[in-house]
């Protein structure tokens, strides 16, 4: 139970930084990008782009309902503008690269499109049975190591389990699960 608060520990904050930045009311998604530097002063206080995008479908992922535009500009990575392509020339100037989609789909990019942020801290918390290539477990021998490594390191006291995460037995050269007498070999003391 120790393991399962301290991954809660891990979680919150983690969550609790994410709902801020998304929830931040001063953030004005309406106000023109703001840029200083050689950029702005070359050309009179207007935003340069570094890239547009056009000739695509260009998918916003702003609002309820998929939002389309015909263009989009960067500046440094971070998207500056969206809406159509009258709209963004304002932002091209010579050193501007144009890039044509020929029709390909152009969304946001996800850093991580799919999490169980209580799953990844209590994960911290166990120890690590991946496969390759997000671990090291390739046979039953291994999972053996691995839970030995870390009773010595960390020894449990009465009641306290073992816990390990991420085995899969279809990627194991033994292609089974561990049984009793595997994790006998472990601990006859620790529940594993």
């Amino acid at each position: 139970m120790k393991y399962y608060h301290r991954a809660i520990r891990l979680a919150v904050p983690a969550i609790l930084s994410l709902l801020a930045v998304a929830c931040d009311p001063s953030e004005d998604t309406n106000q023109k990008p703001q840029v200083t530097g050689p950029a702005e002063s070359a050309n009179n206080g207007q935003v340069v782009a570094d890239s547009i995008y056009s000739g695509g479908d260009i998918l916003t992922m702003v609002g309820d309902q998929p939002g389309y535009v015909e263009a989009l500009a960067i500046r440094d990575g971070k998207i500056i503008a969206v809406g159509s392509q009258d709209e963004l020339q304002q932002y091209k100037r010579d050193s501007t690269r144009q890039i044509d989609l020929e029709g390909k789909t152009l969304l946001p990019g996800f850093y991580d499109a799919h999490s169980h942020f209580f799953q990844t801290a209590i994960k911290l918390s166990t120890v690590s049975l991946d496969p390759p290539p997000a671990g090291t477990v390739t046979n039953i021998d291994d999972i053996i190591s691995l839970l030995k490594t870390e009773l010595n390191t960390n020894p449990r006291k009465a009641g306290e389990w073992l816990y390990g995460w991420g085995y899969d037995n279809g990627m194991l050269k033994d292609n089974r699960h561990p049984t009793k007498m595997d994790l006998d070999k472990v601990s006859t003391e620790v529940p594993i």
